[in-house]
């Protein structure tokens, strides 16, 4: 999932030079989600189509390890909500590795 990786952290960064605080959005990424608008790359569906697109493989490879360790997700399988679960899996990731709490 190298790729996804990369790509949610490239959009992380770039919010930082916009002047948000890593810690701040990933914050409110993990706890509001992207449909509240806090990620302005994916604010359009033809953002979050791109951005599931290009990340297709990867996305459907954390979908079937979150169903296999955690059951049923409570979402309908449009590209809009995969892309918005992968990007909040993916920052909730990169907040563990870096040992952010949130």
């Amino acid at each position: 999932m190298k790729n996804l990786k990369n790509n949610v952290m490239e959009i992380l960064v770039d919010m930082q030079y916009e002047g948000y605080e890593l810690e701040n959005v990933i914050s409110d990424v993990l706890n509001h989600g992207c449909a509240s608008g806090i990620v302005g790359a994916l604010t359009y569906y033809s953002q979050t189509r791109k951005f599931f697109i290009d990340n297709m493989d990867e996305i459907f490879d954390l979908y079937n390890e979150y169903i296999q360790e955690f059951g049923g997700i409570g979402f309908d399988l449009d590209f809009n909500s995969l892309a918005f679960f992968a990007f909040e899996e993916m920052t909730r990731i990169i907040a563990n590795e870096m040992e952010i709490d949130w």
